[in-house]
């Protein structure tokens, strides 16, 4: 007995499952294969339309004798034409419109415009063949891993890819005395011995120049720092420099926290004889560029001293009457802005005689660091005065060169 309800029961599932399958086929058939009816072609629908038209037409023309004898009348007989003008328009108009609407139902369209994306669904939880079975993990590492050496070229620019060598970060020195070279004085690179009083040829008075002096630590060693600032001394009424120094930051790494300090001595007057005036540079920037103006004796040939600048110069003494700076950003080279006198911030700033290359007194003379290009020649790092001579008595300054450029290289966060 229980074989065969076991047997009935196999029997009747697999009939189940086979009408199942057989209507899925048979819908699917049935939706795959379905098409319009042959009535609802468009020259079908023409046909049927003109052969309506013509009977329409044919009856209101058949009764229009009827009508116009009942209706005798002259406005009757327009209106009654009018009519069937109307109709005959209507049904042209009729015809054409579903005809047209047949016909382009049998061509594809152009495809729209995509609609809006819906919202994302839910993440679908991982399966497998065995669902009642839990999986803690689908992978897992070699005991012991195999070391492979590769060997990648790479393209980037030195000043980019950098390594763990402390001594390649810092301030630099830059190659070259390109916009520096030239001495910011007169009639000369060196002073002569001026006499006080040139009767009696007593009182002198030495001009010296103080060369290579740059900003060094507490061991005596170079640092290349820049200068941050400088202090002047200036004779507002007859426009000279009496005396300049300048300032630097003691941390040879820049940061916004500057602690600022004296660098050198206090070149010219060691006393204060006109008005005092301190220029700072914002943290992270320091000095670039530098204008002056200086008087020289035009009519006076210049001395032999440029090529042979160990010989004195004995040509009338120059003066500085004007200087003017200007501050950079340490890493971008941006200028940064200045408080002039009046209290308002500009570009660039100046003491004196304001220095323009259009002054037709005095001569003009600017110095200016560039920038420091990598090999692949897509870094710039901007460059900043470093190192200092003077031309300088005990009573003013009479002209200054920069003699060196520094540049710092930072380290990649």
């Amino acid at each position: 007995m229980e074989d065969i309800l076991n047997f009935l029961k196999t029997t009747f599932d697999n009939t189940k499952n086979k009408t199942g399958n057989d209507v899925k086929s048979i819908i699917k058939f049935k939706i795959k294969e379905r098409g319009e009816p042959v009535i609802y072609n468009w020259k079908v629908v023409m046909t049927l339309g003109i052969i309506v038209s013509i009977l329409i037409l044919g009856f209101f023309n058949y009764i229009s004798p009827i009508v116009r004898k009942r209706f005798d009348t002259l406005f009757f007989s327009e209106l009654y034409s009018f009519f069937l003008l109307a109709i005959t328009y209507n049904l042209a108009q009729a015809i054409y419109t579903t005809t047209y609407y047949y016909y382009r139902m049998s061509y594809m369209g152009i495809k729209g415009p995509s609609g809006k994306k819906g919202k994302r669904g839910k993440r679908g939880k991982n399966t497998s063949c065995k669902i009642d079975k839990k999986y803690t993990s689908t992978f897992s590492f070699d005991d012991k891993p195999v070391k492979r050496e590769m060997k990648v070229e790479m393209n980037i620019p030195p000043s980019i890819l950098q390594d763990n060598n402390d001594e390649k970060y810092g301030w630099k020195k830059m190659d070259g005395t390109i916009g520096i070279r030239r001495f910011m004085s007169g009639n000369g690179r060196k002073c002569r011995t001026i006499p006080d009083d040139e009767k009696t040829g007593e009182g002198y008075s030495k001009c010296e120049v103080l060369k290579s002096r740059v900003v060094k630590n507490k061991k005596n060693e170079t640092t290349n720092q820049p200068f941050n600032g400088v202090i002047i001394d200036v004779n507002m009424e007859e426009e000279k420099i009496n005396s300049l120094q300048f300032f630097i930051d003691i941390h040879q790494q820049p940061s916004d926290n500057m602690e600022i300090s004296l660098f050198d001595e206090r070149y010219g007057s060691q006393k204060t004889k006109g008005t005092l005036f301190t220029v700072i540079c914002p943290p992270n920037s320091a000095l670039y560029k530098a204008q002056v103006l200086v008087s020289e004796d035009r009519n006076t040939p210049v001395s032999d001293n440029i090529n042979a600048p160990d010989k004195p110069y004995d040509g009338p003494m120059s003066e500085l009457k004007g200087i003017a700076f200007q501050c950079r950003d340490i890493n971008t080279g941006n200028i940064v802005k200045l408080r002039n006198q009046d209290g308002k911030y500009r570009d660039r700033i100046y003491f004196g005689r304001n220095p323009t290359p259009n002054d037709k007194k005095y001569r003009y003379i600017t110095a200016e660091c560039g920038f420091v290009t990598d090999s692949s020649m897509k870094l710039k790092i901007p460059g900043f005065f470093s190192g200092v001579d003077m031309l300088s008595s005990k009573d003013q300054v009479y002209g200054l060169r920069f003699n060196q450029c520094s540049y710092y290289r930072a380290k990649l966060p």
